[in-house]
C-alpha cells in the first residue's frame, strides 16, 4: 500500500487504484522487474473484483478463496491458451477464439474447484484479447496474484469497520467433527411411534369403518418401520464416528 501525500493532485479514481495497491507508482509496483515487463497501471478485471470485495461482501463470489484462487486459475488458463494460439501465424485474426476458449475453460475449472469469481473470467479474456496484457505473458500470473491479495487484505481492513468480512476463509461448511448433539434423534427415544400408536388406539374406540381404519393402520406400521430404520442409521453413524476416533 502507498501513502498519499497531502500535495498529491490526483483524481478520485487514481486514489482508489492506489488504495487497492494496484497503481504502479505504489512501492510494490515500482520495482525494476515490474517496469521491465511494461506493467500497466491496473488490470481492468480487478476493477470489477473491487465491487465484489467492497459492496457484495456476503456473497460466496467475493470471499478470499474465490477472489484469489479464481483469479489464479483463470490467469494460468488465459495465458496458457494464449501462448498456444500464438504459435499460429494468424494469431491476430483468431485472438477472439483464444479469448472465448480461455473464458469457457476458466468457468469450468472455477466451477469444479468451487472458486467461481466472475472478474476472473475477464482476466482470462484480457490475457488473450488485450495486446498490452498479452505482452505480459506468464508475468501476468504473479501480477494478478499480488493485486488480488492486496485487494483482499485491504477489504479485510475496510469492510470490518462496521461490517464483517470475510464470511469465511475457505468454505462455508463447518470442518469440525460432528458431535452427537448434531445428529437428529429419531426412533423410539423420540416417542414418535408411541404418539401414532396412541392416536390409532383412540380411533379404534370411535367405531370407524374398515375403509378408514385400514389405511391408518398401514400408516402406523410405516412410521414404526421408518423409525426403526432411522435408529439403525443413527447407530451406524455413531459406530463409524467411534472407529474414526
Amino acid at each position: 500500500m502507498c501513502v498519499l501525500g497531502s500535495g498529491d493532485a490526483v483524481s478520485s479514481g487514481h486514489q482508489f487504484t492506489r488504495l487497492l495497491g494496484l497503481d504502479r507508482r505504489c512501492p510494490v509496483f515500482r520495482t525494476p522487474g515490474l517496469h521491465s515487463h511494461g506493467t500497466p497501471i491496473v488490470i481492468g478485471s480487478l476493477g470489477a473484483a473491487a465491487i465484489l470485495e467492497y459492496q457484495v461482501i456476503d456473497s460466496p463470489l467475493s470471499q478470499p478463496r474465490n477472489a484469489i484462487l479464481g483469479q489464479l486459475f483463470s490467469t494460468i488458463i488465459g495465458v496458457g491458451i494464449t501462448k498456444l494460439f500464438q504459435h499460429s501465424q494468424n494469431f491476430e485474426d483468431i485472438r477472439w477464439i483464444a479469448g472465448a476458449l480461455a473464458v469457457g475453460l476458466s468457468s469450468v475449472v472455477m466451477g469444479v474447484t468451487k472458486t467461481v469469481h466472475p472478474p476472473a473470467g475477464a482476466t482470462a479474456l484480457l490475457a488473450a484479447t488485450s495486446p498490452d496484457i498479452t505482452d505480459l505473458g506468464w508475468f501476468l500470473i504473479p501480477l494478478v496474484l499480488i493485486g488480488s491479495t492486496l485487494m483482499v487484505a485491504s477489504a479485510c481492513v475496510v469492510n470490518n469497520i462496521q461490517r464483517q468480512f470475510p464470511v469465511y476463509w475457505w468454505t462455508a461448511a463447518s470442518l469440525r467433527k460432528p458431535s452427537e448433539s448434531d445428529i437428529e434423534k429419531v426412533g423410539p427415544e423420540s416417542g414418535v411411534s408411541d404418539v401414532y400408536e396412541d392416536y390409532f388406539e383412540l380411533l379404534k374406540t370411535q367405531n370407524y369403518t374398515p375403509d378408514i381404519m385400514e389405511p391408518l393402520e398401514r400408516m402406523v406400521n410405516g412410521v414404526e418401520w421408518c423409525t426403526q430404520l432411522n435408529q439403525a442409521q443413527l447407530n451406524s453413524t455413531k459406530l463409524s464416528s467411534t472407529q474414526l476416533i
